[in-house]
């Protein structure tokens, strides 16, 4: 009876957990932004959008052994999409990730809306319905237990080979069992829920065991007929000593074939787990010497290659990632800085000074060239540190007078470690943008290296009064939203080299701020040697 129990209530709980999740996609913004197609975003945007929304409704149907497909339709672009590998009973063929959504359907949809049942009967199977609004929802959730899976699952739960199982829904809405006795049948119906009794049926006791399935709105029975729970004791006897002796041949079996059958297909079956904890997604085991090990070898070579093809896909995505971030970042070259510079160059040649107006336009060359190149969104250390002194050698020419930079030296042993291109000189245009426009004179920008715990820290600091508090906790936080894993809000200056790191680095806290012992704002880089 415990056994059963347990089994009721494991069932129980996939129903509440399926449920949960579904209301959980519900409620995603990506969902929200995918369902509406008049909302703003490009064929790449939405593909991705798709694609999440697919893996999301994959990982619900896997979540639950007796769930057979997960699909979510938008009525406004009359589309469905389903989960993986789904097989529909009714049309005999597997479904395909995508497809049309007619009128009539979601007529069909709406009206089960007005149900009170948790469990709906839609197209012949159990379905469990989420919608995003009461009326005219933009995207319904639906979550599919076909008969036919339910029944393997039911069969699986029974305790006796000869017993019976009844999955019956409030109302008596669908039902299914395994019991052809139609007299039979209509005794359980009349039960009460919850309940553990004995029945008879035909001359023939039955112990009965009923339990509430709350979540689906329906009740579990596993109906075991008298003979099976009240054996002969002299036959239970000799069914023990037979299977005790079974026992101990198998044991001595084991244990004398152990080297040979389990231990050495066990050892290079942990090695190769190893290597994939070593990050190695290219390792492969092949075919195994002792043949019982092969599907639990080809099963890890599968996993292995798909483990692969996921990584490559991710990296691949993560790369696209930082190269639309890094060209989001260059352009956002200020127009200020430029004609700036063009009106202090042409002060230069208005009072002859030919040898300062020439270097200026040799820096300002190196900067453009700089900022304007495409063919990598990788530097060296040392070269992006360069650009930033040009960067610093220009607004110092303009600035002359008002703003002091002090900068260090670039220890040598970090000069040569590849980083992003353009993380130094956005925080140094922030100072003079925001941290210092006010200063009229004595404006200080520092630049310092310090080496913590086998990583580079490159604090960047101001000594501008126009930081609040207010200000430096919001851009705190913002620093700490952009390193969600979930993030997808707009990443610029200080947000976008945040993001870019982080997805450089695969670590969290590479930009931190703080107030400066200047008095203003403090940006600390933490670079790190890559392996």
């Amino acid at each position: 009876t415990d056994r059963i129990q347990i089994d009721a209530f494991h069932m129980n709980d996939s129903f509440q957990a399926t449920a949960t999740q579904t209301a959980t996609l519900l409620s995603k913004a990506r969902v929200n932004r995918t369902a509406n197609p008049d909302y703003p975003m490009n064929n790449y945007e939405r593909c991705e959008n798709v694609n999440w929304i697919r893996d999301y409704l994959d990982s619900i149907k896997l979540s639950c052994s007796f769930v057979n497909n997960v699909r979510i339709y938008f009525p406004r672009m009359n589309i469905c999409y389903n989960a993986t590998n789904v097989y529909d009973y009714q049309l005999g063929r597997i479904l395909g990730s995508q497809n049309d959504m007619a009128a009539e359907e979601y007529e069909e949809l709406l009206a089960l809306q007005n149900l009170s049942s948790h469990i709906r009967i839609h197209n012949e199977n159990l379905v469990f319905l989420q919608y995003s609004s009461a009326k005219q929802p933009q995207h319904i959730i639906e979550a599919v237990y076909a008969p036919e899976v339910l029944k393997e699952y039911l069969e699986k739960m029974l305790v006796y080979q000869d017993a019976y199982y009844y999955f019956l829904t409030d109302y008596d809405t669908f039902q299914l069992t395994n019991c052809e006795d139609e007299i039979l049948n209509g005794q359980i119906k009349a039960l009460e829920s919850d309940a553990v009794t004995t029945i008879k049926s035909r001359g023939k006791k039955y112990y009965v065991f009923s339990y509430d399935i709350p979540a689906a709105d329906a009740r579990y029975i596993q109906v075991i007929p008298a003979r099976l729970m009240l054996m002969n004791p002299s036959m239970s006897l000799y069914y023990s000593v037979i299977f005790s002796l079974a026992v101990v041949i198998c044991m001595v079996i084991i244990v004398t074939g152990s080297l040979r059958i389990i231990r050495g297909p066990i050892a290079r079956l942990n090695e190769a787990f190893h290597q994939i904890e070593e990050r190695k997604f290219d390792t492969r085991i092949g075919t195994p010497v002792v043949s019982d090990f092969q599907y639990l070898y080809q099963s890890f070579d599968s996993m292995a290659r798909h483990l692969d093809t996921l990584i490559q896909k991710e990296l691949k995505h993560e790369l696209l990632l930082q190269q639309s971030q890094l060209k989001q970042l260059q352009a956002q070259i200020n127009p200020h800085f430029l004609y700036n510079s063009f009106f202090t160059l042409n002060q230069m040649i208005s009072r002859d000074m030919n040898e300062s107006a020439k270097e200026l336009t040799k820096e300002l060359g190196i900067y453009f060239r700089y900022v304007t190149r495409s063919d990598s969104s990788e530097t060296t250390l040392f070269q992006e540190y360069q650009h930033a002194l040009v960067y610093s050698k220009i607004q110092g020419t303009r600035f002359a007078g008002r703003i002091r930079m002090e900068l260090d030296d670039l220890p040598d042993e970090y000069a040569s470690v590849p980083v992003p291109r353009l993380i130094l000189q956005p925080i140094l245009e922030n100072c003079f943008q925001h941290g210092l426009h006010d200063k009229i004179q004595d404006g200080l920008i520092r630049v310092t290296f310090h080496l913590k715990d086998g990583t580079l820290q490159i604090h960047i600091e101001d000594n501008g009064k126009a930081l609040t508090g207010d200000r430096l906790s919001q851009l705190s936080e913002n620093l700490k939203s952009v390193q969600g894993s979930n993030y997808t809000g707009e990443t610029t200056g200080i947000l976008n080299i945040c993001r870019r790191l982080q997805l450089y680095y695969q670590q969290k806290d590479c930009v931190r701020v703080s107030r400066s012992m200047l008095g203003g704002l403090l940006v600390v880089i933490t670079i790190r040697r890559k392996e």
